[in-house]
């Protein structure tokens, strides 16, 4: 958690290390106070693949439903929290529920 490890809250946090191109998911990860560690665990999916989905090595918008479920649980948010492309969203809501 960011407040403990650097002495500052999660906005304090964002604001000082933020850069316009961080992904949804990071951003959304600092608010909410995880370290990348602590979503991983949370979400129990590897460290390095969050460390990838924020980075942009990898795409989160085509991670499994299973690690998008598992990421939004632990965050407490929803797929559209943290998928980043306006066409993939449209057609999630699309979807019956």
């Amino acid at each position: 958690m960011y407040k403990k490890k650097m002495g500052m809250t999660p906005e304090q946090a964002l604001e000082t290390f933020a850069s316009k191109h961080d992904s949804k998911l990071k951003i959304l990860r600092v608010r909410k106070g995880y370290s990348q560690q602590a979503l991983a665990d949370a979400a129990g999916i590897p460290k390095r693949a969050i460390q990838t989905y924020e980075q942009g090595e990898r795409n989160v918008d085509h991670a499994s439903l299973e690690t998008l479920c598992d990421i939004c649980i632990a965050l407490n948010c929803t797929l559209e929290d943290i998928l980043e492309s306006e066409e993939l969203l449209e057609k999630f809501h699309q979807v019956k529920w």
